[in-house]
């Protein structure tokens, strides 16, 4: 898809390459090859960007990697069409690092990172070039190569679609109505959890709580001493079946005020066997509602 003089596709889909950059018009060398390119004449196109690029020209670099990238008028070598891109890239032309970036999201004659793909888009979307600002619009939502944030995605979205491009702007809308139904069906849950709140809440155990347990088992995960604040993960549980009182010591709670462990004190009934006579550990908050 040609748009305004650079080729350019989403990169959900598959990746184009930009050719030069919009708006680009004077006449000289660089069009010269250009109009032996649109006429199929590559071995033209080679011969005159070839010595151009040799003299560091950005736009005839960047056409090298073109012709190296898609086999045109020279041998498919897509490690030479990255290195083009790269010298033209560095010489700060938009469309180059555009290209560079789109071969790093598919591993493409560089190995794949979508780290540098950010940052090569990033460096083509501050020139306002604008597949750049939609592909690390995309990043961005994607949280690929760069930390997940959506105001940063329509950011580069907003930016590509105020210059006409149609796929930056349903993808802002898309992203825009999935975040709404995000933020609505969070509400919804946090009401059915408040809402549930109060009845959990009545089962919470006063600190000072005794009870004999007389029948069935329940695990627990031993406690170091009666100061821990809550269990500690790398203890195994082990399981208790003996008649005996339980005390409890301390409450772990979850940010609602809701008991989800209770560290307590079991001694055996007199008389009773067990295993162990007496000790201190977390049981999870169902086994105080026996």
């Amino acid at each position: 898809m040609r748009v305004g003089g650079a080729v350019a596709v989403l990169a959900a889909v598959m990746w184009g390459i930009a050719t030069h950059l919009i708006g680009a018009a004077c006449a000289g060398p660089i069009e010269d090859g250009e109009a032996a390119y649109d006429r199929g004449d590559y071995a033209a196109a080679l011969k005159i960007w070839t010595p151009l690029a040799e003299r560091a020209d950005p736009r005839a670099e960047n056409w090298l990697g073109v012709l190296y990238h898609d086999g045109y008028g020279v041998t498919q070598d897509d490690r030479t069409a990255a290195a083009w891109y790269r010298r033209a890239a560095e010489h700060g032309y938009a469309a180059a690092q555009f290209n560079l970036a789109a071969e790093y999201v598919i591993g493409q004659g560089v190995p794949r990172d979508d780290a540098e793909a950010a940052r090569w888009f990033g460096a083509a979307a501050a020139r306002s070039y604008v597949p750049a600002e939609r592909e690390l619009g995309t990043l961005y939502y994607e949280g690929r190569g760069v930390a997940r944030d959506l105001q940063a995605a329509l950011k580069w979205w907003r930016a590509a679609a105020a210059a006409g491009d149609a796929t930056a702007a349903q993808a802002m809308q898309q992203a825009l109505a999935a975040d709404e139904a995000a933020r609505a069906e969070a509400a919804r849950r946090d009401a059915v959890r408040k809402a549930e709140l109060p009845e959990q809440l009545k089962h919470n155990k006063r600190v000072n709580y005794w009870r004999l347990w007389q029948t069935g088992c329940f695990d627990y995960v031993a406690a170091d001493n009666f100061f821990e604040t809550a269990p500690r993960s790398t203890v195994r549980p082990q399981r208790n079946c003996c008649p005996g009182a339980v005390t409890i010591k301390a409450v772990e709670k979850n940010p609602d005020g809701v008991a989800t462990n209770y560290l307590v004190a079991f001694a055996a009934k007199p008389g009773g066997y067990c295993p162990v006579q007496f000790f201190g550990g977390w049981v999870d908050a169902g086994v105080m509602e026996r």
